[in-house]
């Protein structure tokens, strides 16, 4: 499995089509990365992203904590209402979205 992040403008863009326990090791180290790259701040977005399970959900929550607990910005830039609905079912949309500038236009959508 490949897990990408790429830096679209102000806003980093998860490149992955699966997420799930899968990405439990590779995701805090990569965000880490890019939180390190991107000082303003890491503004996700989870479009790309077509299936995941509460297991990614999780492992993604627990990666942008990660992140934060090591200084930097994390949050929520643009989502699916699916991925948005498992956040909420799993508890985990918080922790994904918190702390979050809302000048950087963070939203979330369907496209």
């Amino acid at each position: 499995m490949s897990l990408r992040l790429v830096a679209v403008g102000a806003v980093t863009a998860l490149r992955c089509r699966v997420l799930d326990a899968r990405c439990a090791v590779e995701l805090p180290g990569a965000l880490l990365a890019a939180g390190r790259v991107c000082p303003g701040g890491l503004a996700l977005d989870l479009r790309g992203v077509t299936e995941c399970d509460a297991a990614g959900a999780a492992a993604l929550a627990q990666a942008c904590v990660y992140v934060r607990r090591s200084g930097h910005v994390v949050g929520l830039a643009a989502s699916t209402a699916e991925l948005d609905r498992l956040m909420v079912f799993t508890d985990t949309l918080h922790l994904v979205a918190d702390h979050l500038d809302a000048g950087t236009g963070a939203q979330s959508g369907d496209s």
